[in-house]
C-alpha cells in the first residue's frame, strides 16, 4: 500500500466506513510508516475536536422561510432567453413515437 492509498483510507477508518480487508492493509502500512501515522493522529485529533463543536440549531420555520425567499427571488428574475424554446410546438400528427427498444438502459 502506498502513502496515497493509506491517506485515502484514513478518513474511512476514522468514520468506521472501511472494510475489514482494507483496515488490515491500512494498519499494516501505518505500522511501518511514521509519516502516515502522524497524519492519522492529526486527523483523529481534528475529528474528535470537530465532534465537540455544538450543533447549530435551526429555527422550526427555516424551511418555509427559505422556500419563500427562493420563490421571491425567482419571481423577480427575468427569464433567461437562452432557455426559451423558440421552436413552434409540434402538431399531434407531427409527433413521432419513441421506439423504446432502441433506448439504452
Amino acid at each position: 500500500m502506498t502513502c496515497d492509498d493509506a491517506r485515502s483510507l484514513i478518513v474511512d477508518d476514522l468514520t468506521q466506513a472501511i472494510t475489514p480487508a482494507k483496515k488490515l492493509a491500512l494498519n499494516g502500512h501505518l505500522a511501518a510508516c511514521s509519516a502516515c501515522r502522524a497524519s492519522r493522529d492529526d486527523l483523529r485529533t481534528l475529528w474528535v475536536d470537530l465532534g465537540k463543536l455544538p450543533v447549530p440549531s435551526v429555527r422550526p420555520d427555516a424551511s418555509q422561510r427559505f422556500q419563500l425567499a427562493a420563490a421571491g427571488a425567482m419571481a423577480t428574475q427575468a427569464p433567461d432567453p437562452r432557455l426559451a424554446d423558440s421552436s413552434p410546438p409540434l402538431a399531434h400528427s407531427q409527433q413521432q413515437p419513441v421506439d423504446m427498444t432502441r433506448v439504452r438502459h
